[in-house]
C-alpha cells in the first residue's frame, strides 16, 4: 500500500513538473495591458496583468504624471517616457526608481516625439531641426540606455536605419524589421497620405505595405500568423483592419461613426483598442472570431484614455 501511495505521489509530481499548474503556466505566457488615463487632474499610466480571459487589478503609476510620450517594456517592468522638459526617462516598477536615459540625439538639444519599447530596447522618432516635417527613426539598444559612466553627446547614440524624405512616425521594431508610418503627401492632400512601411534590417531595404490614400499606421503585430493591425481613416472615420504582411490584403474589423486607434493584439487573438465617439473614450476588446467589440471595465477614476499597448511579460 505504501508503494502504491509513493507511486501516486511521484506521478502527481511528474505531471506538475512536466505540465505545471495553471497559475504557473499563465505567468510564463502572461501579458500586460498598458494605458494612459486621465483622472481629472493629470495623465497617469495604468497597468493590468491578463489573468486568463480577464484583466487583473489595475495599478496606477502615480510617480509618472503627465508624460508627453510613453511606452512600456513589460519584460523589464520599465515605463519609458518623455517629460515636459524634453528629458527621456525610465521608471522601474520593481523598485520604484527613476533614471535618465543616456540618449544623445543628432542636435544639441535632442528633440524626439513618439516612443516604442521592445524586447531589445527602444525605438523613437527624432524631429529633424525640431520639426515634424522631417524625421528619423532611431533604435536604442537596452545595453546602452544606462551607461555606468558619464558619456558626452559628441555623436548621436543608437542606430538610424530609417530616414526617408519627409516624415516617419509610429515606429515598431522587431528583431528583423522596423515598421513605421511614412508621410508621402501633407500640404496638398486631404486627408494627409500616410502609409505603412517596413524596413528590413538584414538586407537594408524598405517596402510599402499599404496604399490606402489615407492616414494609416500599424500599432501591433502577430508574428506567428504574419499579420499586423492598423488604424486608418480610409472610410472617413478611423477604423481598424488586419493586414497580411506578405500580401498586403486587408480585413476591416470595425466600423461606424467612431475613432478607433491603438489596435493591440493579445496572444490569444483578442484585439484591444481605444474607441472615441461623442460619449468620450473607452477601452474596447474584440474577442477572436467575433465581430462585435465590448467595453472593458476601467478604474473608476479614469475619465479619458490616450494610449494603449499590450505586451508580453517575459
Amino acid at each position: 500500500m505504501k508503494y502504491l501511495r509513493l507511486r501516486s505521489v511521484l506521478a502527481a509530481l511528474t505531471c506538475l513538473f512536466l505540465f505545471g499548474s495553471g497559475p504557473v503556466l499563465a505567468g510564463r505566457s502572461s501579458e500586460s495591458v498598458f494605458i494612459l488615463g486621465y483622472d481629472g487632474s493629470a495623465w497617469y499610466p495604468y497597468i493590468a496583468r491578463m489573468e486568463g480571459e480577464r484583466l487583473g487589478s489595475w495599478r496606477k503609476i502615480e510617480m509618472v504624471a503627465n508624460p508627453v510620450e510613453v511606452s512600456y517594456q513589460a519584460a523589464s517592468r520599465t515605463v519609458f517616457y518623455k517629460d515636459d522638459s524634453g528629458d527621456l526617462l525610465a521608471f522601474d516598477l520593481a523598485n520604484e526608481s527613476r533614471r535618465l536615459v543616456a540618449y544623445c540625439g543628432p542636435h544639441e538639444r535632442p528633440t524626439h516625439s513618439q516612443l516604442r519599447a521592445h524586447a531589445g530596447g527602444l525605438a523613437l522618432v527624432e524631429l529633424v531641426e525640431g520639426k515634424s516635417r522631417e524625421t528619423t527613426i532611431a533604435l536604442l539598444d537596452s545595453r546602452d540606455l544606462f551607461p555606468t559612466q558619464k558619456v558626452g553627446c559628441n555623436k548621436p547614440a543608437g542606430q538610424r536605419p530609417v530616414r526617408q524624405s519627409s516624415a516617419q512616425f509610429h515606429p515598431l521594431a522587431t528583431e528583423r524589421f522596423i515598421y513605421y508610418a511614412h508621410v508621402s503627401c501633407r500640404s496638398i492632400c486631404d486627408p494627409i497620405v500616410q502609409d505603412v512601411w517596413r524596413f528590413d534590417r538584414v538586407i537594408g531595404r524598405a517596402e510599402q505595405l499599404t496604399q490606402l490614400n489615407a492616414t494609416s499606421y500599424l500599432h501591433s503585430l502577430d508574428e506567428q500568423t504574419g499579420r499586423g493591425y492598423i488604424s486608418s481613416n480610409r472610410h472617413g472615420y478611423y477604423h481598424l483592419a488586419r493586414i497580411d504582411l506578405e500580401t498586403g490584403s486587408l480585413v476591416w474589423l470595425t466600423k461606424g461613426q467612431v475613432t478607433d486607434g491603438h489596435p493591440s493584439i493579445a496572444r490569444n487573438g483578442d484585439l484591444y483598442f481605444i474607441r472615441r465617439d461623442a460619449s468620450g473614450s473607452r477601452l474596447m476588446r474584440l474577442p477572436v472570431n467575433e465581430s462585435e467589440p465590448f467595453s472593458v471595465e476601467l478604474p473608476s477614476d479614469i475619465r479619458k484614455l490616450r494610449y494603449l499597448e499590450v505586451s508580453a511579460n517575459e
